[in-house]
């Protein structure tokens, strides 16, 4: 019992049941998108930080991650980033959107604090409010979070290809993995924009305009997460997500045969 209250229990658990080992040092960066996707990718660090060898820590509160390993979190629900450390979310909610955008968006009316620019790709027919679960409002919210947004996904690239002094050079791509689901509102609404957000920096960043690197996207389908809400009209909203995302997806991985340009313009 003595040990019990002395030891913290995970250190135990660790100590007894795993053999940490040396992760391949292949740049990886794992990014979550909204609830479902943050939680993925939460799973994911618990792994990582479970069962490979671990830096020293530089933060006494923040519990560190493999070498060349980064963690990215992108949601609206800032309480998601319990387990995260300050580098490892960006809260992407409008806490000002006003309250008679709604209304005046119902109104086929364009509210003067929405641009020509997002008037284009915004569905004037529903609403864009927090909470409405409409893919468009996740991707309104990051259009207007774009510095945010960009800011760590260019911190995050940057620690995945760091070389340490001594360290050998790693030749291998680097890999990004995205993970959302794709009917709720956050992920439905921004999973395309963020590889092609990771693509820009990659291709203006000095220090990361010639690495080389991979973009994969691990997306739990519609299905999934309909099952938890079947027989409410919540299941409507995310099946009409869903259909948009993947006709969306189907779209743009036809891109080598319609060569259309993938043109977005962030900010206000």
């Amino acid at each position: 019992m003595s040990l019990m209250n002395s030891c913290n229990i995970e250190e135990i658990m660790e100590q007894y049941l795993y053999q940490r080992t040396e992760r391949n040092p292949i740049p990886l960066l794992v990014i979550g998108l909204g609830g479902i996707g943050t939680s993925i990718m939460q799973q994911v660090k618990q792994t990582f930080c479970t069962h490979f060898q671990l830096p020293s820590a530089k933060n006494p509160n923040e519990r560190p991650v493999p070498e060349h390993t980064a963690f990215l979190s992108i949601d609206t629900e800032d309480n998601r980033r319990l387990g995260l450390s300050r580098n490892e979310f960006v809260d992407i909610y409008m806490h000002a959107l006003p309250s008679h955008l709604d209304s005046l968006m119902m109104a086929n009316k364009r509210p003067p604090i929405i641009s020509k620019d997002e008037a284009c790709w915004l569905d004037q027919k529903h609403p864009i409010g927090h909470g409405y679960m409409q893919r468009q409002s996740g991707r309104f919210q990051l259009v207007r979070k774009y510095n945010e947004v960009r800011a760590a996904l260019h911190n995050a690239l940057s620690v995945i290809f760091t070389q340490h002094p001594g360290e050998k050079t790693i030749n291998s791509p680097a890999e990004i993995i995205i993970c959302t689901s794709l009917c709720g509102e956050t992920g439905s609404g921004i999973f395309l924009d963020v590889p092609q957000i990771i693509r820009h920096i990659m291709m203006t960043a000095p220090t990361l305009m010639k690495k080389y690197y991979n973009i994969s996207g691990m997306f739990v389908m519609p299905d999934v997460p309909m099952m938890w809400v079947q027989n409410s009209p919540m299941a409507a909203i995310m099946a009409r997500n869903g259909y948009a995302a993947l006709k969306e997806l189907d779209f743009w991985m036809q891109v080598g045969d319609h060569k259309t340009p993938y043109t977005m313009h962030y900010g206000n």
